[in-house]
């Protein structure tokens, strides 16, 4: 997104009144390790740059290059940690801050990023993540069990409808949650979480899911039988696509697919042991293990009589 004119000029009188350019370039290396300021502007290396002339430069670069935001991050952390033992108290930083909250964004005070307000604005990549860098992100895998047998016996009109009131299940979950649907095909999804306690968060949106779908059958469903559905969730690296096609090439999406489809049971969840291991013991405790070998599985199969 274009960086409104308003917030360029605060940020540049920010870093003219708060650093001296030596400090501007280190922050502004910290997020662009090749960032060579003097070579940017025609100068040599013994030539000194005009505070303002830097700033200036540093805040065009970043605005252009989409780093702007992780300047904003590393001018607030030079604040409140310091760069080299020193703090920085940052002129205007809060009402850079104020301007970009005002764009529709808030801050993430775990990732220490800022990331796009779900009740403003709602895409895949939270309006931060970058195409092909790698994140440590927490996939949840639904996928509809014996879809093709439910689409062979019932009529088109009846599954459409049946499978658009589990999409907002699921879809409901996941995005209160500040999670994203990265990719919904006909009988299953892949949705994504980056924030906070990003594991627990997934598995607390898999125990909703599987919950409102029991309802849904009891309750809603005109389908003269229950539809059930295999949740897995794991963790790790992922290169971020924005594609949902490249995204089913990353390993961490094979090996969640793999979770699901081999390894959990009708009406379960089942999670990777990086996934058990982050969990609040009371939550754990309800994962039973399902797979004893190099790459331990839990499982935790939802009852009616849990509900």
């Amino acid at each position: 997104m274009k960086i409104p004119f308003s917030i360029l000029s605060i940020t540049e009188k920010a870093l003219t009144k708060s650093m001296d350019v030596h400090t501007m370039e280190r922050i502004a290396k910290s997020i662009i390790p090749h960032y060579d300021l003097h070579k940017i502007m025609g100068f040599s290396e013994s030539m000194p740059i005009p505070n303002k002339d830097a700033a200036s430069q540093i805040v065009h670069d970043f605005s252009e290059s989409k780093y702007f935001f992780k300047l904003v991050c590393a001018l607030m952390e030079a604040q409140e940690y310091g760069i080299m033992g020193r703090r920085y108290p940052i002129a205007h930083l809060h009402e850079i801050v104020t301007e970009i909250i005002n764009l529709g964004f808030i801050f993430d005070k775990n990732n220490h990023i800022f990331i796009e307000n779900a009740n403003t604005r709602k895409t895949q990549h939270w309006g931060v993540l970058e195409e092909n860098e790698e994140y440590i992100i927490t996939l949840l895998r639904m996928d509809i069990a014996a879809n093709t047998q439910l689409v062979r016996k019932y009529t088109p009109p009846l599954i459409a409808h049946t499978y658009q009131n589990i999409q907002t299940i699921v879809t409901s979950a996941v995005e209160q949650r500040n999670g994203r649907i990265w990719n919904w095909e006909g009988d299953g999804c892949i949705a994504a979480f980056i924030l906070g306690n990003k594991n627990m968060t997934a598995v607390f949106a898999a125990i909703e899911i599987l919950h409102e779908l029991f309802l849904f059958n009891e309750l809603v469903s005109k389908l003269p039988e229950a539809v059930n559905a295999r949740i897995a969730i794991d963790t790790g690296y992922c290169a971020y696509k924005h594609s949902s096609e490249e995204l089913k090439k990353t390993e961490l999406v094979k090996k969640i697919m793999e979770i699901e489809s081999h390894y959990t049971p009708i009406n379960a969840i089942t999670i990777s042991n990086t996934i058990y291991a982050s969990l609040h013991p009371d939550i754990a405790k309800l994962f039973i293990l399902t797979r004893k070998s190099a790459t331990p599985y839990y499982t935790h199969t939802v009852k009616w009589e849990d509900i």
